[in-house]
């Protein structure tokens, strides 16, 4: 039984470091999900005009983006901001096709060498955006910025911890210990930031990302062909 309470301890250790220390993307992004937007005058929008879209962007925490699921409508979108990241980064189903054939159209700008496509980024960059999702880091470059800090620009709507495992011991980012292990803990701030003065933009006038039906130039497969 002693042995049995040790394990459990363990256990329930290190799943609550998991979630105390990295849980910050994920429930940023459910903070999206529940971002109040029903007003269509907020920075001009209007829903009368189908090209228009609400951008979130990511730049290097592309790869903790989850889901599109997480955006509260089709008036949504994600989009990439450029990185020192230099490699290929995912790209939306083509729209205005069915299930299968979405998931099965060819594109001319995929490659299977995980080289870059420059057609993926958000062509009006960051000031095109309403919102940013970012880790804050001590590290920044011209490409990675602290967008937090241009406060005539960026207003935060959310800060969150999320550990610096490289300036936290191993023990403590292994395991959580309440009130010990955070006081032994690195943290950087993971953002979600509201752009006061975005650019405004339409579908047709983004370039790059190809996510909508003008995007780019596509040619379907033929339907017994399906690549897994």
């Amino acid at each position: 039984m002693l042995l049995l309470t040790v394990a459990a301890a363990i256990s329930f250790s290190r799943i609550a470091a998991l979630h105390v220390n990295y849980a910050a993307p994920i429930n940023t992004w459910m903070h999206v999900s529940h971002l109040p937007y029903s007003d269509p005058g907020r920075f001009g929008f209007d829903r009368t005009n189908s090209s228009e879209r609400i951008n979130v962007c990511m730049g290097k925490e592309w790869h903790r983006f989850p889901s599109s699921f997480f955006l509260p409508s089709d008036e949504w979108e994600m989009r990439f901001l450029r990185s020192e990241f230099r490699g290929q980064l995912p790209q939306p189903y083509m729209r205005g096709l069915p299930g299968a054939d979405a998931a099965a159209a060819q594109r001319d700008n995929f490659n299977d060498l995980n080289r870059e496509e420059p057609d993926r980024y958000f062509g009006n960059g960051a000031e095109g955006c309403h919102f940013v999702v970012d880790l804050e880091t001590p590290a920044t470059t011209e490409l990675e910025p602290a967008y937090a800090k241009d406060e005539d620009r960026w207003k935060v709507v959310s800060e969150l911890d999320f550990l610096d495992a490289s300036a936290t011991p191993r023990a403590w980012r292994t395991f959580y210990v309440p009130y010990i292990g955070p006081m032994n803990s690195a943290y950087n701030r993971y953002l979600l930031l509201e752009n006061k003065k975005p650019v405004k933009v339409t579908e047709e006038s983004s370039s790059g990302q190809g996510q909508g039906p003008t995007a780019q130039k596509s040619k379907k497969t033929k339907k017994n062909i399906r690549h897994l």
